[in-house]
């Protein structure tokens, strides 16, 4: 039994489980156990997403929200009027999200 084994036994309920991960083929990549935030926020129900209540933890979740919208979007335009129905289009689907 490797080091590997060992650990693996160690975190796993099972070791009929680990045995199993470990005999799977190369070409299937493993899955993350916890996806990452942004992950979650793209891909979550609006029941499931909770705002934080404190000002500056509230602030950076709806900044990092808005910061992940316009990466799906286009660049922002130069121009007066297409900025103000960028940040409208935007804004629309921030709420779309958040339900």
């Amino acid at each position: 039994m490797s080091i590997l084994d060992t650990i693996k036994a160690f975190f796993c309920s099972n070791t009929d489980s680990v045995e199993s991960k470990t005999s799977a083929p190369a070409d299937v990549a493993p899955k993350a156990s916890e996806p990452n935030v942004s992950s979650k926020t793209s891909s979550a129900t609006a029941s499931q997403i909770q705002i934080p209540e404190d000002s500056a933890l509230k602030r950076h979740f709806m900044s990092n929200l808005k910061r992940e919208v316009e990466a799906k979007m286009q660049a922002r335009p130069t121009e007066s009027t297409l900025k103000r129905h960028y940040d409208s289009a935007v804004q629309a689907e921030i709420e779309k999200i958040l339900g």
